[in-house]
C-alpha cells in the first residue's frame, strides 16, 4: 500500500485526517473516510526523591536513580514527578548497566509500594528476560500484543531490552494499554491500565549495578 508520513503536528493534540490518491493523469480516488489521532504529549520528567525509596540515590539533576550500596533487601523503587494521564503520553529512560534486576514503567501515585519490583499498582517490562508484569500478574507472552484492528498480531521479539539501551513507555488512557518500546521499536504491550488514580512513571532497580536516567523522547517505529 501507499505510506504517507504527516509532520509537524502539536504534541498532546488531536487531528482529524481525510486522504485520496491522485495519479499521474490526475485522477482522483474517492476521498477517504475521517481518521482521528492524537499526538502524544512529551511530558518533562524527574524523580521525586521524597516519594521514592530510601535506597534510592538520584542525581543533582534529578536525572538519574540508582540504588545504593550494600543494601540487600528489598527492592528499591523510583517514582516521576508528573502525572501521566493524558490521553496519550510517552516518557524515556537509558538504560546502564548489566544487572538483570531492573522494572520499568508505570505506577499508581500513593498505591505503588516503594519495597517491591512490582505490584498490584504497576505495569512493568523487566529487563533482560523481557517479562511483563500488569497489577503483579506475570501476561502470558500470546498476550503481549493485541489483536484488535489496530494494533494487529504479531510474533513476540524474545529479548528485552539491555545495557545503553532507551526504554520508552507510552500510555495511551483511551485503550487503556501501555506500550513499550526499546530504541524506538514497539516491543510490549499490555492491556488493563487504570484511568481513575494518577499514573507515574517508576523504575524498580535490585541492583546497585544498574542505573536509569530519563531522557528526552525518540522517535518511535509503533509497526512490530
Amino acid at each position: 500500500g501507499v505510506e504517507c508520513t504527516v509532520s509537524g503536528l502539536a504534541p498532546g493534540s488531536r487531528y482529524t485526517i481525510r486522504v485520496y490518491c491522485e495519479d499521474a493523469s490526475k485522477n482522483r480516488s474517492t476521498v477517504s473516510s475521517v481518521l482521528t489521532v492524537v499526538t502524544c504529549s512529551q511530558i518533562p520528567v524527574t524523580w521525586l526523591d521524597d516519594a521514592s525509596s530510601s535506597s534510592a540515590v538520584i542525581s543533582h539533576d534529578l536525572a538519574t536513580v540508582g540504588r545504593r550500596k550494600g543494601v540487600t533487601s528489598q527492592w528499591t523503587v523510583a517514582v516521576g514527578s508528573r502525572a501521566l494521564n493524558d490521553s496519550l503520553t510517552t516518557f524515556s529512560v537509558q538504560v546502564s548497566g548489566h544487572s538483570p534486576y531492573m522494572y520499568i514503567g508505570i505506577g499508581y501515585r500513593g498505591l505503588t509500594p516503594l519495597t517491591d519490583a512490582y505490584s498490584k499498582h504497576s505495569i512493568v517490562w523487566r529487563k533482560h528476560t523481557g517479562d511483563v508484569y500488569v497489577h503483579s500478574i506475570r501476561v502470558d507472552r500470546a498476550n503481549l500484543f493485541s489483536s484488535t484492528s489496530s494494533f494487529p498480531a504479531e510474533p513476540l521479539h524474545e529479548e528485552g531490552y539491555k545495557d545503553g539501551d532507551i526504554v520508552t513507555v507510552e500510555v495511551d488512557f483511551r485503550t487503556q494499554r501501555v506500550f513499550f518500546y526499546a530504541n524506538g521499536r514497539l516491543t510490549r504491550t499490555a492491556a488493563g491500565l487504570r484511568t481513575d488514580v494518577p499514573v507515574v512513571p517508576i523504575v524498580t532497580l535490585g541492583s546497585s549495578d544498574v542505573t536509569a536516567t530519563l531522557t528526552s523522547d525518540i522517535d518511535l517505529d509503533k509497526n512490530t
